[in-house]
C-alpha cells in the first residue's frame, strides 16, 4: 500500500477486487472526477489491456504466417504486449494510488495508441479502424477531467497523420489529395470528439450517483439491510473516515412501506432520529447527525456495530444459557427504563432490534436500535392510530402487546416490557411464545393464546424466578405485569442465578398479578 500522505492529493486507492478504497482529499481537477467512476477504473483498464495484449499477439502471428515478420514488428508488438502485461499485473497487486493510475494508465494509453498508429501505417492493414476505436475507449479507461480526456484524444489522433507523412517522406511516396487526407485520418479525430463528449456524459452521470450516495458529509459504501422503516447503509465519514450506519427512506415510498402518505414516513423518520438523539443511556445506539438531501432522501447517521443481533445470535448458536439471557435484558430494559421515564414506548422490541457486541474487555454489550415506532404517550394523539397504515399495526406481530394489536386501552411502556418478555422467551427456547403460520394466527394467540411455560419447551434448567418474571410479564392485561423497566430490573437483579432451580408449571405465577381476569377481546 502506497503511503497515506500521497502529495498527489488522490482520493482513492486500489482493491484486489478491481476496484478503489476511500484514501485522501479529492484530486485538484476541475471538475473533479466522481468516485463512482474512479472505482471501476482498475478494472476496465485491465481488461483494456489484456485485450490490447492478445491484439498484438494476433498481429504477430499473422506477420508470422505472412512471412512479413521483421524486427520493427517483434520490437514493437512485443513492447505492447509486456507493457499490457505490467499493467494487469500492476494492477492486480492491489498497490498505487488515483494519481499513479491516472500517470500510468495515460502513459499506456498513449503508448497503445502509438503502437496501433504504427503497426497499421507500417503494415498497412486496412485503415486507421483499431486507433480510432481505442481513442473512443480513451474516457473508459483513465479516470480524468473532459479536458485531460480532450488533450490526450487530439495528440493521439496526431500519432497516425504524422507517422504517415514521415515515412512517406523516407519512402519518397507521393501524396494524396487533401480530399483523400481528410478521409483517412478524420474518423481519428471524430473519436477524439466522442470520447471527449462521452467524457462530459460519464461525468454527470457519475456526479449525480455519486450525489445520491452521499449523505451529508458521509459516502455510503455498501448496503446493510433493508425493511419498512427503510434501508440501512454501512457509510464512512469524508473527512474523519470514520465508519457509521446511515439509514435512509427515499421519497415516495410511503405506500410501499404501509404509510398513508410520504409526509407521515418523513414525521415518522424524524421523530425517531430525534428521539434516538435524545437519549443518553449507554445501550441505546447512537445518533451522530440527521439531515435531508436535494433529491428529498431523509437520512439519519449512528454508530456502525460490529457483532450480531439477538435472532441471528440465536439462529447461530441455539438457546442461551440463562445467566447471559439475563445479562442481556438488563442492558435492554437500562435504554428502555430512559425511554420510558421520557414518556416514550419503543414499540418494536425485538431480537432484531436488540444488537450485542464485545466492548473493551465486556461481551454481550447490548445496543437497542430501531425507535423509529416509539410514541409519546404523553401525546393527545390516539397511541392505536398514530402514524399508521389506515386500519393498520406497527411493530411485528410476534412481539406485539395485545393491547398494540386491538387498540383498546392505554398502551405504555408496559407493551415494551411484554415484548421484551417474548424476547426471553425466544432466547431460552429458540420459540416464539406462540406458533402461528400467519400474522393474523399470531395476533389472535397474542390476544388470547395462554403461552407454555418455556421450561416445557426446552432441555436446560431455567431458574424458576426468571420463568415466573416471564410468565408475569407475558400477561394480558398490562396491569398484571411489572409496572415500569425499573421495576422488572429490580427483579432481575434478585434472581439468584447460582442456583438453577428448575422450574415448575404448577407453581403460581402471581408476582404482578392483580384480582380480576383477563378478558377475551374477540368474544
Amino acid at each position: 500500500m502506497a503511503d497515506a500522505h500521497d502529495p498527489k492529493g488522490c482520493q482513492f486507492r486500489f482493491c484486489r477486487n478491481g476496484g478503489l478504497r476511500p484514501g485522501e482529499p479529492v484530486s485538484q481537477d476541475r471538475p473533479s472526477v466522481p468516485p463512482v467512476l474512479t472505482e471501476p477504473a482498475v478494472t476496465r483498464l485491465r481488461v483494456a489491456a489484456a485485450a490490447a495484449a492478445l491484439l498484438f499477439g494476433a498481429y504477430l502471428a499473422l506477420d508470422a504466417v505472412a512471412g512479413t515478420l521483421s524486427v520493427w514488428s517483434i520490437g514493437l508488438g512485443g513492447a505492447a504486449i509486456l507493457s499490457s502485461i505490467a499493467l494487469v499485473c500492476y494492477t492486480m497487486s492491489g498497490r498505487g494510488t488515483l494519481a499513479s493510475l491516472r500517470l500510468f494508465g495515460s502513459a499506456y494509453a498513449m503508448f497503445i495508441t502509438l503502437a496501433l498508429a504504427t503497426t497499421e501505417s507500417v503494415a498497412v492493414r486496412g485503415g486507421v479502424a483499431w486507433s480510432a476505436i481505442w481513442i473512443g475507449l480513451f474516457p473508459f479507461l483513465v479516470p480524468c477531467s473532459p479536458r485531460h480526456v480532450l488533450v490526450k484524444a487530439m495528440v493521439a489522433a496526431s500519432f497516425s497523420p504524422i507517422l504517415y507523412f514521415v515515412l512517406a517522406s523516407q519512402r519518397g511516396t507521393a501524396l494524396p489529395g487533401a480530399a483523400e487526407l481528410v478521409m483517412s485520418f478524420a474518423p481519428l479525430y471524430l473519436a477524439g470528439l466522442v470520447a471527449f463528449l462521452a467524457s462530459r456524459v460519464l461525468l454527470g452521470l457519475g456526479a449525480e450517483v455519486n450525489n445520491a450516495r452521499q449523505m451529508g458529509m458521509y459516502e455510503l459504501e455498501s448496503r446493510i439491510a433493508q425493511g419498512g422503516m427503510g434501508e440501512v447503509w454501512r457509510a464512512r465519514h469524508n473527512f474523519l473516515q470514520r465508519p457509521a450506519a446511515v439509514k435512509l427512506i427515499r421519497p415516495n415510498t410511503g405506500e410501499s412501506n404501509g404509510f398513508s402518505s410520504d409526509a407521515v414516513a418523513r414525521m415518522r423518520f424524524e421523530r425517531e432520529a430525534q428521539v434516538t438523539a435524545s437519549l443518553q443511556s449507554p445501550h441505546t445506539v447512537d445518533l451522530y447527525d440527521f439531515g435531508v438531501t436535494r433529491s428529498g432522501t431523509i437520512y439519519y447517521v449512528m454508530e456502525l456495530l460490529d457483532g450480531v443481533d439477538l435472532e441471528t445470535l440465536v439462529q447461530r448458536e441455539g438457546p442461551l444459557p440463562p445467566r447471559r439471557v439475563v445479562h442481556i435484558l438488563k442492558q435492554v430494559l437500562d435504554s428502555l427504563a430512559e425511554a420510558h421515564e421520557r414518556g416514550l414506548v419503543h414499540r418494536d422490541i425485538k431480537p432484531a432490534n436488540i444488537h450485542v457486541s464485545k466492548r473493551g474487555f465486556e461481551s454481550d454489550f447490548v445496543k437497542v436500535l430501531d425507535f423509529g415506532l416509539v410514541k409519546s404517550k404523553q401525546s393527545s394523539e390516539p397511541m392505536s392510530n398514530s402514524l399508521t397504515a389506515a386500519n393498520g399495526i406497527v411493530g411485528t406481530p410476534a412481539y406485539l402487546a395485545p393491547e398494540l394489536l386491538t387498540g383498546e386501552g392505554v398502551v405504555d411502556g408496559r407493551a415494551d416490557l411484554y415484548a421484551l418478555a417474548c424476547v426471553a422467551y425466544y432466547l431460552l427456547t429458540g420459540h416464539l411464545v406462540f406458533d402461528a403460520s400467519t400474522a393474523m394466527q399470531m395476533a389472535v394467540a397474542h390476544v388470547a393464546g395462554v403461552p407454555v411455560p418455556p421450561s416445557q419447551r426446552i432441555d436446560q434448567p431455567i431458574p424458576a424466578a426468571l420463568e415466573r418474571l416471564i410468565m408475569n410479564t407475558l400477561a394480558k392485561r398490562p396491569e398484571n405485569r411489572p409496572p415500569n423497566a425499573m421495576a422488572m430490573l429490580k427483579t432481575l437483579e434478585a434472581i439468584d442465578l447460582g442456583v438453577e432451580e428448575a422450574a415448575s408449571p404448577a407453581q403460581p405465577v402471581a408476582l404482578f398479578q392483580k384480582p380480576g381476569r383477563t378478558r377475551n377481546v374477540l368474544n
